[in-house]
């Protein structure tokens, strides 16, 4: 069977965390792995940029665990340089 995952990519602001969710709501067996829950989680705020490879580490981790369990992901980031993609 072939499993669609969602890649989001664009400007702060511009609506990337309101389509993950619409998405989300679509297909039960999605999950958001979001760059801002993510900072919030590990910094307090979404808005603290932090140290990106503690970032980048949970967001692999969050994708992997939902791999593993078979789900889908909706990774809800700004993905700006072609790199961080």
């Amino acid at each position: 069977m072939t499993q669609i995952n969602h890649f989001l990519i664009g400007s702060p602001g511009s609506g990337k965390s309101t389509l993950a969710a619409k998405l989300a709501q679509l297909d039960p067996t999605a999950v958001i792995v979001a760059t801002d829950a993510i900072r919030a989680l590990l910094f307090g705020d979404a808005l603290i940029q932090g140290e990106w490879s503690l970032v980048e580490k949970e967001v692999l981790f969050q994708m992997e665990a939902a791999f593993c369990a078979g789900r889908k992901v909706i990774y809800d980031a700004t993905n700006a340089k072609r790199e961080w993609r």
